[in-house]
């Protein structure tokens, strides 16, 4: 039996389909619902599918693209919570042969989860930069941001799903795909800057348009992280909001770096 995938029951015939002798369509993907629950995936085979098609008399992968698709996803991220991702290569590769999805796209959504995994079991990446850093200084994430604070606002407007919030404490780790993080309006913000975002092994450092700023660790009490970017609370002075891509990636970055600190 697969973990991933549950089985689900077939749905009746509408009388019309009884009269003329044809199959509820939308059973054909049950039914491929249905074989990804009974078996492995590297045990169902082509003429399993072939066999839904002429049954169903459909293209399964034409008819059910996003569906299929969904189905790879739920692979992707049980192999990925369960720190097996790695180790799931065959089955990924052969799971898009299978039901022919588009390789670009299942690839990619492949890559991004394995640098996932690999930012949160193995050694954090050092990456090259172009400003000085201190003796034993290494810098480990950058991107380009935006620098947001709050000014002069009564209410915050939030949407589109859940926020996270973290104290630092040790053992708190953000999983991607394990929330739906809200996005932050930018109403309620004000742009202080543009510039460059570093963050090392010992602290954060912001090169600006207008300026440079730094927040060491010790200054850190907690971080919210949203799906355009991340809001930092400071204990002094006003609380940064980042705005940037790749959120996910620094979100298993920051927390690694701060609670080794």
């Amino acid at each position: 039996m697969n973990e991933i995938v549950q089985r689900k029951e077939l749905l009746p015939q509408s009388l019309f389909q009884k009269l003329s002798h044809k199959e509820n369509i939308d059973n054909a993907i049950i039914e491929v619902n249905n074989l990804l629950a009974d078996k492995p995936i590297l045990e169902i085979k082509q003429d399993d599918i072939q066999a839904l098609e002429t049954k169903y008399n459909i293209n399964i992968t034409t008819k059910f693209s996003k569906e299929l698709y969904d189905y790879y996803v739920q692979h992707i991220e049980y192999f990925s919570d369960n720190n097996i991702l790695q180790d799931k290569e065959k089955e990924v590769n052969y799971f898009i042969e299978l039901f022919k999805l588009d390789v670009d796209q299942a690839k990619t959504l492949y890559d991004k989860h394995l640098l996932l995994w690999k930012l949160q079991n193995e050694n954090l990446p050092i990456v090259d930069c172009d400003i000085a850093l201190q003796k034993n200084e290494q810098c480990h994430f950058t991107t380009d941001i935006t620098w947001r604070e709050y000014r002069k606002v009564t209410k915050r407007v939030n949407y589109g799903g859940v926020g996270v919030r973290f104290k630092i404490v040790k053992g708190v780790y953000f999983r991607t795909g394990s929330i739906s993080p809200q996005r932050i309006s930018e109403d309620a913000l004000q742009k202080i800057d543009e510039g460059k975002l570093y963050i090392t092994n010992k602290r954060i450092i912001f090169m600006g348009s207008t300026g440079n700023k730094t927040i060491n660790f010790n200054k850190i009490l907690d971080y919210e992280v949203f799906s355009n970017g991340i809001e930092i609370s400071k204990d002094a002075g006003k609380n940064p909001f980042f705005e940037f891509d790749d959120v996910d990636v620094c979100s298993i970055i920051l927390p690694r770096i701060i609670n080794k600190e």
